[in-house]
């Protein structure tokens, strides 16, 4: 229950950074999490499924305002695929950003952790 609580937060967090700063926000949540979040090697699942949801919603709540299909449909006839491609690839930006965000958040918290034992 602890992970799910863990990932719906961090969902909001990357939706609310999204809003508020833009789509490049996602990798700095990324980072942050990855700084933040405890020692094992699940940190960037985490980050990236919670970023995939937290778009996930923002993709909702912008369909009950605009015709997001049609316009999916349209971006893919565009690109020649089916407009659920395109909704899966704007699904899986947000959480490639913020995966390897988050792994680089805890390179880096590893890396000053080594540093500080004095093995860096």
């Amino acid at each position: 229950m602890r992970t799910i609580a863990r990932i719906a937060l961090l969902a909001v967090a990357f939706a609310t950074a999204t809003l508020a700063f833009g789509w490049w926000s996602v990798a700095g949540v990324g980072i942050f999490w990855g700084l933040v979040a405890g020692p094992g090697r699940h940190a960037g699942r985490t980050a990236a499924l919670a970023a995939s949801l937290g778009w996930l919603v923002l993709l909702v709540v912008t369909a009950l305002q605009g015709p997001v299909l049609r316009v999916a449909d349209r971006v893919g006839g565009v690109l020649g695929v089916p407009w659920p491609v395109v909704v899966g690839i704007t699904l899986l930006f947000p959480a490639v950003l913020g995966g390897v965000g988050a792994v680089v958040g805890r390179v880096i918290r590893e890396g000053k952790g080594k540093r500080e034992r004095g093995k860096g």
